[in-house]
């Protein structure tokens, strides 16, 4: 699981103090942490908004503007958010009432490191549960595409998966537990989509397609390659104008290129 983004919105500068120390002692790592003071300072952060956070601790009784409130402009604004919500407050009644507003869990102040670590805990569980799953459903419909289209590939995307022409990718990055996959549309403009698999993963599918590991960060396609350089050892210059380095496999690699381009 990668290191949790978390926002927490609170119109109590104590609560943040608190809610700060408090998660430090927490079993988990913790990439970033950004706080509001108001739903207001929230909403005007585009970023943080619109962000990939993983949750939202949202205190209920604010003012003006309380959490409930603040759920449905949230609504209004971002039907499908990337992160879950969980409320904070000092009534249980007043938290079971925003449920209807999807809400992850909520957490009853004061609020202790036992009760704090066991939701988020809970949320990680769900979400390894829910990543593995999508995984098999990936998988599956890699290997059922590849049966009857072994020139397409099925990419996933937010709102499914789109059915890319292998020719078309120009090649893929590592980039952490994702990659990145540079597409080359009909306009000849560069597309960059980034999947939730490892470039191993990729390379599984992608190499049979004739695809060359050339570095351990890069996947390329041998008929995107412009030039061949000498320069250290090896440098591939591929259509987008990007120069990758071969570190794997080099007399493979330039076997396979020349295959394609015969030299005079």
């Amino acid at each position: 699981m990668d290191p949790l983004k978390i926002i927490t919105v609170d119109d109590d500068l104590t609560a943040h103090i608190v809610f700060k120390k408090l998660l430090k002692k927490c079993n988990i790592e913790l990439s970033e942490l950004k706080q509001f003071l108001s739903p207001e300072l929230f909403l005007k952060d585009e970023a943080a908004r619109r962000g990939s956070f993983d949750l939202l601790f949202l205190d209920i009784e604010m003012s003006p503007v309380n959490g409930i409130t603040f759920l449905e402009q949230l609504d209004e604004l971002i039907s499908h958010p990337k992160y879950e919500v969980i409320l904070l407050t000092s009534h249980k009644d007043f938290a079971l009432e925003a449920f209807r507003h999807n809400v992850f869990d909520y957490l009853v102040k004061p609020l202790c490191v036992e009760s704090l670590n066991n939701c988020i805990q809970k949320w990680v569980s769900q979400k390894k549960k829910i990543l593995k799953s999508e995984e098999v459903t990936l998988l599956k419909n890699l290997i059922d595409l590849r049966k009857h289209h072994p020139s397409k590939i099925a990419i996933p995307c937010l709102k499914g998966y789109e059915i890319v022409n292998v020719d078309e990718i120009v090649r893929c990055e590592a980039d952490g537990n994702y990659s990145k996959i540079l597409v080359l549309n009909h306009q000849n403009k560069l597309n960059v989509m980034l999947v939730s698999r490892k470039l191993k993963d990729l390379g599984h599918i992608l190499e049979e397609e004739g695809f060359l590991r050339v570095h351990n960060s890069h996947l390329i396609n041998p008929d995107h390659v412009v030039r061949i350089l000498k320069e250290h050892g090896g440098i591939l210059e591929m259509i987008d104008g990007t120069k990758v380095r071969i570190t794997k496999n080099k007399n493979d690699v330039f076997n396979t290129i020349f295959q394609k381009i015969p030299r005079p």
